[in-house]
């Protein structure tokens, strides 16, 4: 997955083709693997990630199930991360994230890592998670629960302070 002017759009799902591009790993203590479900994007037939069941707690991501995506970075810089989400409780709302194997502590996330508000629960929405310091390279970014459950539709990297794109941009970004 390449980054072009400063932006990177990954479908979640993709990591269901198992390649050296985008791949799901077994937690360490589990078999679990995050699984696809249906979502709301692409006229309601788009596809999401999930870890279930929901309240799994990880008390060490590094042995958590995680998603995992080989991305090639041309511009430098720190980069937004925006999650396309949905969180349908507190039970549910811990995550990671993790490049090249080095985890984000959550004290360095926005929301220091719960994802869950009651104005939020039971419904997709863009989530500014945190920041991340990306160098010009190859990198492999990961997305680890703490608490399962929450799902991921998309993910939105970018260095600039635009929002991420809505379901008709795209979906003519991605083609």
């Amino acid at each position: 997955m390449q980054e072009r002017h400063g932006r990177l759009e990954i479908e979640a799902e993709c990591v269901l083709a198992e390649s050296d591009v985008a791949w799901r790993n077994c937690g360490k203590d589990d078999m679990r693997k995050w699984e696809h479900l249906q979502s709301e994007t692409a006229g309601r037939t788009g596809l999401a990630m999930q870890l279930e069941p929901a309240g799994i707690i990880y008390e060490k991501p590094e042995n958590a199930p995680g998603l995992n995506y080989r991305i090639k970075i041309q511009h430098q810089g720190i980069y937004h991360v925006w999650l396309l989400m949905y969180v349908a409780d507190a039970r549910s709302d811990l995550l990671v994230l993790a490049v090249d194997g080095i985890i984000q502590p959550l004290q360095e996330q926005f929301s220091k890592g719960g994802q869950f508000t009651y104005g939020t629960s039971h419904i997709y929405y863009w989530n500014l998670v945190s920041d991340i310091q990306l160098t010009a390279q190859e990198h492999v970014f990961s997305i680890l629960p703490v608490k399962s459950g929450f799902r991921v539709d998309r993910i939105y990297l970018t260095i600039g302070e635009e929002l991420p794109p809505n379901d008709y941009e795209w979906d003519r970004i991605i083609k």
